[in-house]
Order: C-alpha cells, then sequence, then structure tokens
C-alpha cells in the first residue's frame, strides 16, 4: 500500500508548472537550435506524420442525426499516456456522449472514470419504467444491460480488473435513482450530469474499502490517490450540455452575422487563472487559510486543477488519511501541508447548455495539452482553415525595430512558402496537434515539431503534456429543419 501512495505522489511532484513556463517561453521564440541536433535526432516528415497519426480515428454517424462525423486524436507525452478520451452512443435514450480525460499522479483514475462516467451519466437520463429493467438485468447477473455503443479505436485499452468492484457500485447507484424517481416528475439535464459526475467521484473513495475482507482494496486506492480531469459532451439532436470539471475546454466554431468564423467558449478552465473559481474555493474555508488554499498558483500549494475526480488526498478528513498509513513518515507525505478543513477539492463539473443553430459548425473538446499551446480563437480558425483548404497566417510582427531589409525579405518568403503549405492531415484532430507543437510564426516549422516528438521519454514532460483532441461535426441541413 505504502508503494502505491508514493508512487502517486512522485508522479504528481513531475507536474511542475514551471517546466510549462520554460516550454511557452521557448516556443514563442522559436529557438529549435537551443537544443543539440546530435541529442534530439531530427525526423523525416513521414515519421512525424506517423507519430502524430498513430491514434487517430474518423466515425461518421450518418444523416439523421444532428452530428456528421467526428475525428480524435491522441499524442502521449507521459509514459505511459495518462490522457483518455471516449465517445458512445445512447441507446435507451436519445444522444451521443464525448469525453476527454486528464490524467495526473498516474493513470488508473483516468482510465476508470473513461470508462465509467458515460454509463453513470446514461443511466442518470433514463425514464423510471427502463431504470426498472436496467437492474433487474444487472441484479439476475445477466448480460450487462447495454446502456452504450462504443466508438473505440484499436489501440484504446480497456480495464476489467475491477469490473465486478464498479458493477456493483453501478447497481446502487440505479437503485437510489430508482427510489428518487418515485417521487420526482421534472426531469433536469444540468442536475442528472452533475449528479453523475458527483456520484462516480464519491464511489471512486467508497471502493478503497468495499471489498469482501473489509481490507483496503490497493487497485481501488490507485484510483482514488491519482486524478483526473473530465470534459464531456451531450448531444441530442439540437441541444448540447458540456460538463466540465477541471482544465480541459470544449469551444464551438460558428458562423457570425458577417459570415466570418467566431468562436463561443462552452466551459470554463477550473484553475488558479479564473478568479470565480479561486474566490469559490476561498469562500468554502475559513478566512485565516485566504493565503494558504491557493498558493503559487495551485491548490494548496499542490495541484494546478482546482476540480477533479480522485485525487482524495485532497477531500478526506486528516484522520482518514492518517490511518492509512502506519508509518508516520508516509503519513506527512500523503497529508498537504495546511491541510486544515477538508474537502478542498470537488468533482461537481459546471454544466453549460447551448441550442445548436444552423450557423454552429463544430465543436471542440480537448485536453490542456493542446490549450496550453493555442488559444480558443486559433483553434477555431484551424478547423475553420482545415474544412476550406486555405492556409493563413497571423500578421508579421517584427520582433525589433531594427530589422535588415534582406532578413525581412526571407521572413516573407518564409511565409509565403508557409502559405503553399496546406494541410497534410485528413484527420482534423492530428492537423491541430500538429500546429500546437509545430506552429511558428510563418507555417509548420518542420525542426521545431521533428524536435518535440524525438524527445527522449525521461524528458518529454518537461516540454509538452499528453493531447487529446476530439472535433464533432454537425450537420447543417439536419439543424436547418428543426
Amino acid at each position: 500500500m505504502a508503494a502505491v501512495l508514493s508512487n502517486s505522489l512522485r508522479q504528481q511532484s513531475k507536474l511542475n508548472h514551471y517546466h510549462l513556463k520554460t516550454l511557452k517561453c521557448w516556443l514563442s521564440r522559436t529557438h529549435v537550435k537551443c537544443f543539440p541536433r546530435n541529442t534530439y535526432p531530427k525526423l523525416t516528415p513521414r515519421q512525424v506524420s506517423n507519430l502524430l497519426r498513430q491514434n487517430d480515428m474518423i466515425v461518421e454517424l450518418g444523416e439523421k442525426s444532428s452530428i456528421k462525423y467526428f475525428e480524435s486524436n491522441q499524442l502521449a507525452a507521459n509514459h505511459p499516456v495518462e490522457d483518455r478520451r471516449a465517445e458512445a452512443k445512447c441507446l435507451k435514450t436519445p444522444g451521443t456522449l464525448f469525453g476527454v480525460f486528464d490524467g495526473h499522479g498516474g493513470v488508473a483514475c483516468a482510465q476508470a472514470v473513461s470508462e465509467r462516467l458515460f454509463e453513470y451519466i446514461a443511466v442518470s437520463l433514463l425514464p423510471y419504467h427502463v431504470l426498472k429493467d436496467c437492474a433487474r438485468s444487472i441484479k439476475s447477473d445477466a448480460v450487462m444491460f447495454d446502456l452504450l455503443e462504443w466508438y473505440r479505436h484499436e489501440n484504446d485499452y480497456v480495464n476489467t480488473d475491477l469490473s465486478a468492484v464498479y458493477r456493483k457500485s453501478l447497481e446502487h447507484y440505479i437503485d437510489e435513482l430508482l427510489s428518487l424517481a418515485e417521487f420526482e416528475d421534472d426531469f433536469d439535464m444540468k442536475l442528472a450530469m452533475e449528479a453523475a459526475f458527483s456520484r462516480l467521484d464519491c464511489d471512486i473513495g467508497q471502493e478503497v474499502s468495499h471489498c469482501s475482507k473489509g481490507s483496503l482494496n490497493l487497485e481501488s486506492l490507485e484510483v482514488a490517490f491519482s486524478g483526473c480531469t473530465a470534459c464531456v459532451a451531450h448531444i441530442d439532436g439540437p441541444h448540447l450540455h458540456i460538463a466540465n470539471c477541471g482544465d480541459s475546454r470544449a469551444v464551438v466554431g460558428y458562423l457570425d452575422d458577417n459570415g466570418e468564423w467566431a468562436t463561443n467558449k462552452l466551459s470554463h478552465d477550473h484553475c488558479s487563472d479564473n478568479p470565480l473559481e479561486v474566490a469559490r474555493i476561498r469562500s468554502e474555508h475559513p478566512s485565516n487559510e485566504n493565503s494558504t488554499v491557493i498558493k503559487s498558483e495551485r491548490l494548496l500549494g499542490e495541484l494546478i486543477p482546482l476540480r477533479a475526480f480522485g485525487d482524495f488526498r485532497y477531500k478526506w478528513p486528516k484522520t482518514t488519511l492518517q490511518g492509512l498509513l502506519a508509518d508516520t513518515h508516509q503519513s506527512r507525505l500523503l497529508i498537504p501541508h495546511h491541510y486544515l478543513s477538508p474537502p478542498y477539492l470537488t468533482a461537481l463539473p459546471e454544466v453549460h447548455y447551448h441550442r445548436l443553430t444552423p450557423r454552429d459548425k463544430f465543436l471542440i473538446i480537448a485536453t490542456d495539452g493542446l490549450w496550453e499551446q493555442l488559444d480558443s480563437n486559433k483553434t477555431v480558425k484551424l478547423v475553420a482553415e482545415h474544412i476550406s483548404g486555405k492556409q493563413t497566417l497571423d500578421p508579421y510582427m517584427p520582433h525589433t525595430e531594427h530589422v535588415k531589409l534582406g532578413d525581412l525579405n526571407n521572413r516573407l518568403l518564409e511565409r509565403k512558402t508557409g502559405l503553399a503549405n496546406r494541410a497534410r492531415d485528413t484527420n482534423v484532430a492530428s492537423h491541430l496537434i500538429r500546429n500546437a507543437l509545430g506552429q511558428s510564426e510563418h507555417g509548420i516549422d518542420h525542426a521545431k515539431l521533428s524536435m518535440m516528438l524525438s524527445l527522449p521519454p525521461e524528458v518529454t514532460r518537461n516540454f509538452r503534456d499528453d493531447v487529446s483532441v476530439t472535433v464533432i461535426y454537425f450537420n447543417t441541413e439536419y439543424l436547418a429543419h428543426i
């Protein structure tokens, strides 16, 4: 058990915000030569493309839906990758679910949430009579009541080690929903998604001690002490709901009244850059903790996302944490400094509703590995250019006042060459990742991109994060006739 907790602590210690700031500074200069060529081998364009595309997927959903198709991809920085993604069609109610999950402190929590959250959402949406059928099916040990049709990539991993534990927890949640449904007639999508998120997080914590002999379940403990953020979209006809917990993000690209591309941000980042989120956390704790609850832009000086699944070392009472380990040294490592009034962390999502119109063309959901490199407007612009097959560049601004005419001419020629290089990737998610890692003022810099993809595994995470991206394209004709 001590080994499990120590590993989680070591993994979390790697999330050093200094490295991210260093990377942003370096990327802004695009001084690729600061890394020795003999240390970071240059990849060929084909090798770069093969690495970028190895996890991409395209799925068409047909014409009788507000979704035409979606494109997705994932690129690892951690080894193993700590991000997860999921896409599934609800079989018992209308709607399709999409999600990205950014793990930290290990992969266990992101793996569990990516496999389970959609089921919790799906049962939360069921009408009473269907929910009763679902409960009977689970309790009879019959084949699992089919709630979802999953769209998986061949490289996606499904963990079955804790399936019996997970099934029991879902059964208890269904029983609770049945008891509540007898007294509630009005359905509220926002409350349903909030309940699904919160209940799954609660079950993750309770499963640590739920096993036949009453002792700790070490696999569940690993899930509980790692963590993950989640950004989930539910699309049913023109109805789009986004449930976000953490610093992943969802944005819609649409055409405004002038026919220009515009961005509609449908989620808020739950981090220290969000003053409302900081104020919320401070309001939940005594005033004498104002200087410690958010410290060095992190929760209790340690955790970057201010909402997350798992991470129970920021949720459980101190006595519970102390009881997990008899070893005093391990207990001191486990409990954060200034841990006075837990819980400090929640998995309660912010839920936003948007009614789709024919002007809405696509939805992008992605983990913060993308948003650290590209802002929302730039990302929408890149998808729009991918659709049209064109490429534009930001206005050129010299970095210094004194620029030689020859240097200026060379720079403009580089930009002209960049304009001629249209998107190399059929999959728009791959296109976004390529731009996130290889962007420069004159287009994609192959030397920079190949260097970023050939960093040794032990240093990769210091310079970029895992990236998971899903782009959902809307069916304009369908939306026009609703």
